[in-house]
């Protein structure tokens, strides 16, 4: 259920970047890339619109951008692989022959391209990039003086002109804090909106289901997304989602948005799947594995050691549930049993707090 739904949110996505093609401007086309760049499901759901489009007649009729060099710029190692003659001819068939094929063209439009790897893709090369390693933070200084702080495995692209200053957060979560410069203002983008400062230090984090995390923390901060548009104080905290929507996080409390910079993991109903995602963020050696479980049923409050998954499995022991295994250098988590219903369990801060200390 909730796959279907993450697939879904993506189809969505990938259209509404369709059909932006023909207006996209220079910055857009880069935010596209961008997002082409984060994973190979991003690509074949681009590749899937596209291939409608082309089937149906197209959105982008007079081809004001060409497909296959954009996708060339993101995958060089994109083969295109041309129609049989059979398939040709049959496109010469009258339409009433043809119309009740369009489901398989569209779905062959997609063999249009072959890609062979799918790692390592970056978008236009930027000015400056930054990244970290598992477990890894890093403070850089940017030209205009301006601190980013960036958590573990987290990347960055950095394109500095006259007028603008542009950010990419790429994967991960960054902490940001603006020099001031009036003529040139300073975005952050992500997949799902844009962070503009205004004077301010601010985080800004990606979560795994595609939503943005943006925690304010001095200043203010304007917020753009596809459809919707607002202001954000300090103190306060909004998720941006992947339809354009605003979700703010009224009983949020930001300062816990930077504690993993003290090596602290903070949880306010997280589910599983983010918690293991975190701890796995921080750590190298020893790694967290949902195996057979809601992992979105499963929320759990607290203040963890982000070096100390074993502190997680005594919490997770409690669970009646749900068992950890210790295979080589993984901790499973896998069920006990197959319950009819989905288990929702709940571990308050005090007791999440007592398995740390």
């Amino acid at each position: 259920m909730v796959q279907r739904q993450i697939d879904e949110l993506l189809a969505i996505r990938a259209s509404e970047w369709f059909e932006l093609l023909p207006t996209a401007s220079p910055a857009q086309l880069h935010e596209l890339q961008a997002w082409l760049s984060e994973s190979k499901v991003h690509v074949q759901e681009f590749l899937e619109i596209a291939a409608v489009d082309l089937a149906l007649g197209g959105l982008d009729r007079q081809r004001q951008h060409d497909i296959e060099t954009l996708l060339g710029r993101i995958l060089p190692k994109v083969v295109p692989i041309r129609p049989r003659p059979a398939a040709a001819a049959a496109a010469q068939a009258p339409a009433w022959r043809r119309s009740w094929k369009i489901g398989a063209m569209a779905a062959s439009w997609v063999a249009l391209a072959l890609v062979s790897t799918m790692t390592g893709w970056k978008p236009a090369p930027p000015e400056q990039e930054y990244t970290t390693a598992i477990g890894e933070h890093r403070a850089v200084q940017l030209a205009d003086r301006s601190l980013v702080t960036m958590n573990a495995d987290s990347h960055i692209d950095v394109n500095f002109g006259k007028s603008a200053r542009e950010i990419a957060l790429v994967r991960g979560e960054a902490t940001f804090q603006v020099a001031h410069d009036a003529a040139r203002p300073f975005r952050v983008h992500t997949r799902a909106g844009i962070v503009q400062a205004m004077g301010t230090k601010f985080n800004v984090r990606n979560l795994m289901n595609g939503v943005t995390r943006v925690s304010l923390l001095e200043g203010q901060v304007h917020l753009e997304s596809r459809s919707h548009q607002m202001t954000l104080s300090a103190g306060e905290e909004v998720d941006i989602l992947l339809d354009g929507s605003f979700a703010p996080r009224a009983d949020a409390t930001v300062a816990n948005a930077i504690a993993w910079q003290a090596r602290r993991l903070v949880f306010e109903a997280a589910p599983l799947t983010e918690v293991v995602q975190e701890f796995n963020r921080q750590n190298r050696t020893l790694r967290l594995r949902v195996d057979g479980v809601d992992g979105v049923s499963h929320r759990y409050d607290g203040i963890f050691d982000a070096n100390a998954p074993d502190a997680l499995v005594q919490v997770l022991a409690l669970e009646p549930d749900l068992k950890v295994e210790h295979v080589g250098n993984e901790l499973i988590i896998r069920p006990k049993h197959r319950p009819s219903q989905p288990v929702e369990r709940g571990v308050s801060a005090t007791s999440a707090q007592g398995a740390l200390e």
